[in-house]
């Protein structure tokens, strides 16, 4: 998501990359990575709707929190 060698750890790679991102970037890529991981479950099509729901409500919350 930061675009940095995952390496297990929070390192000043990875704080460096996160500090020069805009932080309404950071929670759509973020929102799109969830909705991609709940979409890919098999209970998708049971709980979809409630769950895509959620991560527009999510993202429209945080989106007004760093505007």
């Amino acid at each position: 998501m930061v675009k940095v060698t995952a390496d297990g750890a929070i390192g000043p790679a990875t704080l460096k990359a996160v500090a020069a991102m805009h932080p309404a970037d950071i929670v759509s890529a973020y929102n799109i990575r969830r909705l991609d991981f709940l979409q890919a479950l098999p209970t998708w099509d049971t709980f979809g709707k409630g769950w895509g729901r959620r991560v527009a409500d999510v993202s429209g919350t945080a989106a007004g929190m760093v505007a």
